[in-house]
């Protein structure tokens, strides 16, 4: 693996390609295309991109957190917000979330700097958003 960055790529694999976790740079409405996708079970613009069983496997829960982190659950790299409802999301350091809620058909996706406590986002969407749709 090379030792320098090369562009923007901070984290990358020996082929410099980008890993997961980090640079990933995307707007919010690629986001919400992400969260659409996973409302579809892998589906997008009518081509799969993702397997439903890969959908079911990240949004299951594999550790329960306490309530630093809102006392939900995490998956593989998703935030578990209620296993029962098919709630969850995946939240990004800093502020991007892509929020799915299952049952109500939403999808939020959000790119941009809120640094309270990943909980807090959550209940922002809860509370201020999904209300309205």
């Amino acid at each position: 693996m090379s030792k320098e960055p090369k562009g923007n790529v901070w984290y990358a694999n020996p082929q410099n390609v980008n890993i997961a976790g980090w640079g990933l740079a995307l707007s919010a409405n690629n986001l919400a295309a992400i969260g659409l996708m996973c409302l579809q079970k892998g589906i997008y613009n009518g081509e799969r991109i993702v397997t439903e069983a890969w959908i079911d496997a990240f949004s299951t829960p594999c550790i329960d957190l306490d309530e630093r982190f809102g006392k939900m659950s995490y998956g593989l790299l998703w935030w578990i917000i209620d296993a029962d409802k098919r709630i969850y999301a995946a939240i990004g350091d800093g502020g991007n979330i892509i929020y799915i809620n299952e049952p109500k058909g939403i999808c939020v996706g959000i790119a941009g700097t809120f640094k309270p406590r990943i909980s807090d986002r959550v209940q922002f969407i809860q509370k201020k958003i999904e209300p309205l749709l």
